[in-house]
């Protein structure tokens, strides 16, 4: 439909661009009649078209900002997921420091076999 419009636009009559036809129309009425009437379509469709863009503007900044709140959360929760996986990696550290203590500790058990 954006496209149509957008056409429509671009093939308005040369009367609708140049004011000057209304200069060179000088008392021919009807002329003059079609002059009015092509620029009060032209207006509706450019009044129209405008609202249209608006409205997409409107949308999109909506769309923007959900997309904002979006990458907050995430970056919220990728800091949360970040900071489990460093506990975690410290628990392991602890783990694998108490597992290595534990082997010295039985490896430096006599042997009563």
């Amino acid at each position: 439909r954006d496209s149509t419009t957008r056409l429509e636009i671009a093939n308005l009559p040369e009367d609708v661009l140049d004011c000057s036809t209304v200069e060179k129309a000088g008392d021919d009425y009807e002329k003059l009649d079609q002059i009015r009437k092509d620029v009060r379509r032209a207006e509706a469709l450019l009044s129209q078209y405008s609202r249209q863009l608006n409205d997409e503007v409107k949308d999109r900044l909506e769309v923007i900002g959900m997309l904002k709140a979006v990458i907050r959360r995430q970056k919220a929760e990728m800091a949360k997921s970040e900071e489990r996986l460093t506990q975690h990696q410290q628990k392991m550290d602890q783990m694998e420091n108490v597992k290595k203590q534990l082997q010295s500790h039985l490896d430096s058990l006599p042997d009563l076999s």
